[in-house]
């Protein structure tokens, strides 16, 4: 029903926001989180290189927002979305594996772990305000373009699916049109699972509270 699109979700989106305060995922578990299952990736020597890419950018993975304002817009944002987005992923694959015999959770892992990860890059402190955001207007490339040359630069090859499921895991919300391969349609639903319903409840209950706090769950 197109005319109840926005009121569907906002009551879902309620829904989560009752549910996500009970738990107490902060950036450091979702850190920990996604070391923990870095185990995925079966090959040591791209094991090694992948954990020295995370390394390399730790310090602003858990500092910078997922977004400047609609989901995740916090100290840690980033971090915690992208923890979300792998932990949905793996359990939509777990329930659907047999339906998916295309998809690894190696590939699962490496898509989802970077498909937002430049946005330590992209995104800029602003002197708006305190802990205020805005995004580099000198980047003419989109972060889920950028991250290839990234991962290129630390010596990790991708098979097809992986380029692509890191390419189109941003759906309409990005300019190659939407996920044409399952990987990518996979980390996309994870993803807008995230921002769209746990993120942007939670910012909604931040902005009704006039609180600050950054407490998540890894699930709604």
């Amino acid at each position: 029903m197109p005319g109840c699109r926005k009121g569907c979700l906002d009551l879902v989106a309620e829904e989560s926001a009752q549910k996500i305060r009970g738990d107490n995922l902060n950036r450091n578990e979702a850190w920990n989180y996604i070391l923990e299952n870095m185990k995925l990736i079966r090959d040591e020597d791209r094991r090694d290189k992948f954990r020295k890419l995370l390394e390399d950018f730790k310090s602003k993975f858990l500092h910078v927002p997922a977004a400047v304002k609609y989901h995740h817009a916090h100290e840690g944002g980033l971090v915690i979305h992208t923890a979300q987005v792998l932990r949905w992923a793996l359990k939509i694959y777990e329930e659907n594996k047999e339906h998916l015999p295309d998809i690894s959770q190696e590939s699962i892992y490496l898509v989802a772990v970077v498909h937002d990860l430049m946005k330590c890059e992209t995104l800029q402190e602003s002197p708006a305000g305190p802990f205020a955001f805005k995004y580099r207007k000198d980047f003419n490339y989109e972060h889920n373009i950028w991250v290839l040359a990234k991962l290129n630069e630390y010596g990790i090859t991708l098979s097809y699916d992986e380029m692509m499921g890191i390419m189109q895991s941003h759906g309409g919300w990005s300019k190659l049109n939407n996920p044409s391969n399952r990987l990518a349609s996979l980390i996309h639903v994870a993803d807008m699972i995230s921002s769209q319903l746990i993120g942007k409840a939670f910012m909604r209950k931040v902005y009704l509270s006039s609180s600050s706090s950054s407490s998540y769950s890894l699930s709604s």
